[in-house]
């Protein structure tokens, strides 16, 4: 069989069941706009924007703290020069953070390596003044020892980090997805 056909075939089987999903929704009065589906993977937060990103950190409260392993991909950086290359190269070699109940976190690189631990509390973020989880890391930390993370849950499960750099002055650095390898218990 034709190669070319089957991925044809199986690019009109998606379209027809995303126009579906989309008259389906009209059809109850809501607009198919993809930002109205559900979150829970880590695969759709790849692709969005700055803003998007954003966006849902801003409207997300703490949720549950962060335990246990977690998938980490560096989803946008703020880098005037090659922010996309930076990006690809980060989450060739980070590959996430593992934290525990007591607020112990370290993460997790390339090969299965976990280096470069701190703590996670609860704090104030930097963008809006409510609760997130904050991670900083001691002075000479390889790395990491200027960058703060403030972590937020956006769904069961996965969770977006701004990343802020936090001297001279203080400025954000990017966004970052964390996503648990095991599903929390409700």
């Amino acid at each position: 069989m034709n190669r070319s056909r089957i991925v044809h075939g199986a690019g009109r089987a998606c379209m027809a069941m995303l126009l579906t999903a989309c008259f389906v929704s009209l059809g109850m009065g809501e607009t198919c706009d993809p930002a109205n589906v559900p979150l829970s993977s880590m695969q759709q937060l790849q692709g969005l924007s700055y803003d998007q990103l954003m966006a849902m950190f801003l409207k997300a409260d703490i949720g549950n703290p962060l335990r246990g392993p977690a998938k980490g991909k560096v989803l946008v950086l703020t880098d005037r020069h090659l922010p996309r290359i930076k990006a690809k190269v980060f989450n060739t070699f980070w590959h996430g953070k593992s934290a525990q109940d007591d607020g112990y976190l370290v993460n997790r690189w390339v090969g299965g390596h976990q280096w470069l631990d701190t703590t996670h509390t609860i704090g104030n973020s930097w963008v809006d003044n409510k609760p997130a989880m904050v991670v900083e890391y001691a002075p000479g930390t390889p790395l990491f020892a200027n960058f703060r993370d403030e972590i937020r849950e956006i769904a069961p499960g996965l969770y977006l980090a701004i990343l802020y750099e936090r001297c001279p002055c203080p400025r954000i650095k990017g966004i970052l997805g964390l996503q648990l390898i095991t599903k929390p218990c409700k």
